[in-house]
């Protein structure tokens, strides 16, 4: 299985992959990474950013969006046989033996713990049948994640002057993977026992993730390094239920950068709800309908972070569906509203009629109830003249009667 095999290393060919990007204010932050960027992991908003567009190698990194692929595509119980030249793949390893049986689960927590290369190959072959076709797999659900300035080559990481991805790409794919409880509980795991069917001698895996056992906010989440890439980090901590990602890439001091970084984060940041469940977001016109409108409302909160102290000023535009047309449930998806601050933060949602709206009669039905409604009328008319004379009537009499 030749697609296993580590592609010849271009010694010190770090092709020019930088592109021009928007610096986010860090007053008092100073980084030596070359690209770095924090954001608030439930809303996305960015609160630093350095050079977060530039392309760059994000060496074992790479390993986040091979994890989260393989926890959305097998069972934790599914059985992996390691592929015939699997002892082909160099550096970081978990020893695999041809043939060696392990669990899919065992497998997630080696590619983050140890970081194992050839677990991230025993993986590929599985789920896709070769290396080349694994990473068409991984560049399809980078795409489906928002990510833009990605193109991955292995599984792994190992260098390839095409393989490559941006700190804010890197940030999406770790935000969409800390969406799944089973790969936020991999990444907070600081060691591990596995279990395999050779080699016994080699069960524990240990993170190279030091600030899982340095600092109790830590959550995860992955650490890379090769010479052309530099020493990466993607981290996430949480405090007081605020969760931040950090990105580093081509850091001269990754864990000197990792600790200002999420220090700075929370002292000077804090998240807000911007928008409650069910607040109403504007009405949608509905056609043929008894009413001319329907209220829209969310139908999850909005969250949005900010500098403390500071307030959010946030902007909302609706996008209804064209010729919406009685009768209308309530409840039904009408549309979206798309909210969005000045600095490049955008969310869109769904958005929900608040009422039902029935359809009007057609017009022969209203034509037809006009003569009732005449008929009513004049009744009804009647009635109120025949009760003010009788009222006239008997106040005379009682005139009379008195005289």
């Amino acid at each position: 299985m030749r697609n296993c095999r580590f592609a010849p290393l271009i010694a010190l060919t770090c092709l020019a992959l930088q592109a021009p990007a928007s610096e986010s204010g860090g007053a008092g932050l100073q980084v030596q990474a070359k690209s770095a960027l924090i954001i608030d992991e439930k809303s996305g908003c960015v609160l630093f950013s350095k050079e977060a567009n530039a392309k760059r190698f994000p060496a074992s990194c790479t390993k986040i969006l091979t994890t989260l692929i393989l926890l959305e595509k097998t069972l934790p119980t599914d059985k992996i046989v390691a592929p015939w030249d699997i002892e082909t793949i160099p550096e970081s390893s978990l020893h695999l033996k041809p043939g060696e049986v392990m669990t899919a689960e065992e497998l997630a927590y080696a590619m983050m713990l140890r970081s194992a290369n050839d677990a991230c190959c025993a993986v590929a072959v599985h789920i896709s049948g070769s290396v080349p076709a694994f990473a068409a797999e991984l560049n399809k659900r980078a795409k489906e994640i928002g990510c833009t300035s990605t193109n991955f080559v292995t599984p792994n990481g190992l260098h390839d002057p095409n393989h490559y991805t941006t700190a804010s790409d890197l940030a999406k794919i770790a935000r969409e993977a800390m969406k799944n409880p089973a790969f936020r509980k991999i990444v907070d795991t600081p060691k591990r026992q596995t279990v395999r069917s050779i080699n016994q001698e080699d069960l524990w895996l240990i993170s190279k993730n030091k600030f899982l056992t340095w600092d109790p906010t830590h959550d995860g989440i992955k650490t890379g390094y090769t010479r052309p890439a530099g020493s990466c980090f993607v981290g996430s901590a949480t405090r007081n239920g605020f969760r931040v990602i950090t990105v580093i890439l081509a850091s001269e001091d990754w864990k000197a950068d990792e600790k200002a970084m999420m220090d700075w984060a929370f002292k000077n940041f804090e998240r807000q709800i911007a928008f409650a469940k069910d607040t109403r977001v504007g009405e949608a016109p509905i056609k043929e309908g008894v009413l001319a409108t329907v209220p829209l409302k969310i139908a999850e909160p909005v969250y949005y972070a900010l500098k403390k102290g500071s307030k959010p000023d946030i902007k909302q535009e609706l996008k209804l569906k064209s010729d919406l047309v009685a009768p209308v449930e309530a409840g039904a998806k009408v549309g979206t509203v798309v909210f969005k601050d000045g600095n490049g933060w955008v969310q869109e949602l769904p958005v929900f009629a608040v009422d039902a709206v029935e359809k009007q009669p057609p017009l022969a039905a209203r034509v037809a109830s006009w003569p009732f409604l005449i008929i009513g009328g004049v009744l009804v008319g009647g009635t109120l003249v025949l009760k003010k004379r009788q009222s006239k009537f008997y106040k005379s009499a009682a005139g009379r009667r008195r005289a």
